[in-house]
């Protein structure tokens, strides 16, 4: 049989799930070991949470995010492992809009950097057919890409690392676009608008800079979106946009394009020709600086400066700065649950141990009264047997036998003649 306790522990702190950890119930008489084992099971059950905490540190970095209708927006998520990874790992994100799951990602293998923070992950990832050509996840960091934003995407996004079933919460606000803040690029038709001209990063997550335009008027492809970075004197990303179908007040969809990163930010930056924006992942201290954007053949370009912070401990999940007494810190905790485990089985073993020694003296003694109280009588049957002899006996005794008297009697039979009379003697 098996029984189940959520731990009190878990109940005080909202963001902790309630974990339930099956235990078995040993059959001990008396409701006071049943009270002491449900005491043990809700111990194993918060040692369970402790240890479950541990693997998988994750961080929001925004709550609230707005986007604008048409354009692309990033729910920054970012995670990192406290110990040793268990793959594969699942990481799921659902919408308020929808009952199946927007996105599913298993995360087959990484390469852990600084203070366990993956890279270089080979994942499987399947996208909902309602989301799809619209959403990419990035599973080095779990952050969701939505590109192409409708009104009706306004809602909350949770993500969970599964097997833990906590869930995380991002709330996008969908905004309607306006043709108000549009500058013209020139001769080219298209008008161009930047939603943010500062954004803040934290090291090794992603960010997004977003950018948007459309064609006010016939378009001419090809068109290059061309990114530069104060940091380098190259070009950081050069994007040939081929061709593309236009929709409601010329915003462009469905592009054909042909993207060139340069060496040193070649795996960390993805473009959009759709809407111009610029992804950069794996943020770096260095990465700080002014970001620019042009839509050649016009020379007009358009900023946006970036931010990167040193990522720090949250209250939430402590953070030791050396990797090794990280180890340290978890093989320890580790080793004193399994201690305590052991503690408590050896606990049990021996409360049962004691049950089955007290049944045993009960039946004992149960035994050893019964022959105890046939043997008593038995006795008393043959006291009083003897008592009844003894009184017969003493009866016996008080008669008198009268002494032996011999009497002489001369008998005298009539029979024929000429037999022979004689003396007889009696013993009476």
């Amino acid at each position: 049989m098996v029984m189940a306790w959520p731990s009190p522990w878990a109940r005080r702190h909202r963001h902790f799930p309630t974990v339930l950890v099956a235990c078995p119930i040993l059959l001990l008489a008396g409701k006071q070991d049943m009270s002491s084992l449900q005491g043990c099971c809700t111990l194993c059950s918060i040692l369970m949470l402790v240890g479950g905490n541990l693997g998988v540190l994750v961080k929001i970095h925004q709550d609230s995010i707005n986007g604008t209708e048409g354009q692309s927006v990033l729910l920054p998520v970012s995670y990192r492992f406290d110990g040793a990874p268990r793959f594969p790992m699942k990481i799921v994100w659902n919408s308020s809009n929808m009952r199946d799951e927007l996105v599913t990602c298993s995360v087959l293998n990484c390469s852990l950097g600084a203070r366990g923070a993956p890279s270089s992950c080979s994942a499987q990832t399947f996208y909902h057919t309602t989301y799809r050509g619209r959403t990419q996840l990035f599973p080095e960091n779990g952050s969701l890409l939505l590109s192409d934003l409708q009104l009706s995407d306004s809602g909350v996004y949770s993500v969970t690392f599964k097997p833990s079933p906590q869930s995380w919460h991002i709330t996008l606000t969908v905004h309607e676009q306006h043709s108000t803040p549009e500058h013209p690029g020139g001769n080219l038709g298209v008008l161009v608008k930047i939603h943010q001209d500062s954004i803040n990063g934290t090291e090794g997550q992603s960010v997004l800079l977003p950018v948007s335009y459309r064609f006010d008027g016939a378009p001419r492809f090809p068109m290059k979106i061309v990114w530069n970075s104060s940091n380098m004197r190259d070009e950081l990303v050069t994007c040939s946009v081929l061709s593309c179908s236009l929709g409601a007040r010329g915003a462009p969809s469905s592009c054909s394009a042909q993207t060139f990163y340069h060496t040193t930010y070649r795996g960390r930056t993805q473009l959009f020709p759709e809407n111009g924006s610029l992804l950069l992942s794996d943020l770096q201290l260095s990465d700080s600086g002014v970001y620019s954007v042009t839509f050649k053949p016009s020379p007009q370009s358009w900023h946006i400066t970036l931010t990167v912070h040193e990522q720090r401990s949250t209250p939430e999940h402590p953070d030791n700065k050396d990797p090794a007494s990280t180890r340290y810190y978890v093989i320890g905790i580790c080793s004193s649950v399994s201690l305590l485990l052991l503690f408590l089985l050896f606990c049990c073993i021996r409360r049962w141990g004691v049950a089955r020694q007290q049944k045993r003296r009960i039946i004992q003694q149960q035994q050893v009264s019964s022959v105890e109280e046939s043997h008593m009588e038995s006795t008393v049957a043959t006291d009083m047997a003897t008592i009844y002899a003894r009184i017969g006996d003493s009866f016996e005794q008080s008669r008198q036998r009268p002494a032996p008297e011999v009497v002489y009697t001369s008998l005298t039979s009539p029979g024929p003649p000429q037999q022979d009379t004689g003396l007889y003697h009696l013993l009476v």
